[in-house]
């Protein structure tokens, strides 16, 4: 007589499989929601970017952060994880206002699970040299940010990549304000 229906052997060899399956779509996923959030860290730096360099075309003069923790200054709508003690600057908040009216959030906003720091930073006078590019910055105006890595190295868009933070786990980038 002949069996109707699978084998236990049969069966686990399916469920094997879709279980592999599964687990590579989710990775890729991960990757893919972890890109998209990188691109939307270098856009909202790039408007930063825009935005101060209005208000200088506008015949102001860069604010000075040098009152600010370690001489930086949050410009976004919430610094948290390690860059919390990070404040906002009323005289950089009033440069900015005429040619940004919201602050840029990170795409993660403050959500531990995805990353432990996040923000986006000003610093008038910014002084190192990128252990990526080896490019030496001295005294110069910029806005920093760090993007996620993921199995791909991100890139800082127009920014220059300074370094990685957490052992690889972030690239921190800089983009000089002129």
């Amino acid at each position: 007589m002949k069996q109707k229906g699978f084998t236990l052997i049969e069966l686990l060899v399916v469920i094997s499989i879709i279980s592999l399956i599964a687990s590579i779509t989710l990775v890729a996923f991960n990757n893919a929601r972890i890109s998209a959030r990188n691109s939307k860290r270098v856009q909202d730096a790039e408007v930063l970017y825009k935005a101060f360099n209005l208000g200088l075309s506008n015949g102001g003069s860069l604010p000075d952060s040098a009152s600010g923790l370690g001489g930086w200054f949050c410009i976004s709508s919430s610094c948290y994880g390690s860059y919390k003690n990070y404040t906002f600057d009323a005289t950089t908040t009033a440069f900015l206002a005429p040619f940004l009216p919201q602050y840029p959030s990170d795409p993660t906003d403050n959500d531990s699970r995805l990353t432990s720091e996040g923000g986006y930073f000003y610093d008038s006078a910014f002084t190192a040299t990128s252990t990526i590019t080896g490019t030496t910055l001295t005294a110069q105006p910029v806005i920093w940010y760090s993007l996620e890595s993921a199995h791909s190295q991100p890139t800082c868009g127009s920014g220059i990549p300074m370094y990685y933070l957490s052992s690889g786990a972030a690239l921190a980038c800089a983009i000089l304000i002129n």
